[in-house]
């Protein structure tokens, strides 16, 4: 909407600002990535059905952080990962990560990897798969916010950030194909130790909740 005809890489052009709510949101002002697990909405109602029909070995999730970042992908800080998440799935998503070195490598892109983001909470994409048998993997592209942008990096153009997005999606085609034997191992014992350790609660649950309130939920075990 703010586009100039000449483009402009000052970042103090209202292209690059945006005001609040700004555009992160959903209609409902609701950040969508932080809904994977309470899923209250149909969008996310829609990607938890295709996750789950699908099973996949390894989910990208695609990000952009500020500008005068360069690229990022998992794992994050180690410090920072959920407990439950296995040491076997981050070893996974590191090895993968050195398919991401390589490719970025080859375009000549910085990019950098456990300095910052976490794998805690699963109510994030890149997060919930690591919950359910799949390898999360998180990218996060310095963004120019528009067409042109200058950087601590220097010019920063919105062809340059789909490249590297691209190169990553790639890089994670070619280690899925060469990893195969071990990422498919690793989702099935997955579900083969969830249903053992299953199998030996001798616990059952009930849950119920408010038909006029979907997020008066109780669980009795």
């Amino acid at each position: 909407m703010n586009k100039n005809q000449s483009l402009n890489p000052d970042p103090s052009d209202r292209e690059y600002n945006q005001y609040w709510p700004r555009g992160r949101t959903n209609h409902y002002w609701f950040d969508l990535n932080r809904d994977m697990l309470p899923n209250q909405l149909p969008e996310t109602n829609a990607k938890i059905e295709t996750f789950t029909n699908w099973m996949p070995n390894i989910l990208t999730d695609h990000h952009e952080m500020g500008t005068n970042s360069s690229f990022f992908f998992q794992p994050g800080v180690p410090e920072r990962k959920n407990p439950l998440i296995s040491d076997l799935n981050q070893a996974l998503t590191k090895e993968i990560g050195t398919y991401h070195e390589d490719a970025l490598n080859k375009i000549g892109s910085l990019y950098y990897s456990e300095e910052s983001y976490d794998d805690f909470f699963f109510g994030k994409a890149s997060t919930y798969p690591d919950a359910n048998g799949s390898i999360g993997i998180l990218f996060e592209q310095a963004s120019s916010r528009g067409h042109i942008q200058k950087s601590d990096n220097g010019i920063l153009t919105f062809p340059f950030t789909i490249k590297n997005q691209l190169t990553a999606g790639l890089s994670t085609l070619e280690a899925a194909l060469n990893m195969r034997n071990e990422i498919l191992n690793y989702q099935y014992n997955f579900y083969k130790k969830s249903r053992e350790e299953g199998n030996k609660q001798k616990k059952s649950a009930i849950i119920f909740g408010d038909e006029k309130n979907a997020a008066n939920i109780k669980f009795y075990f």
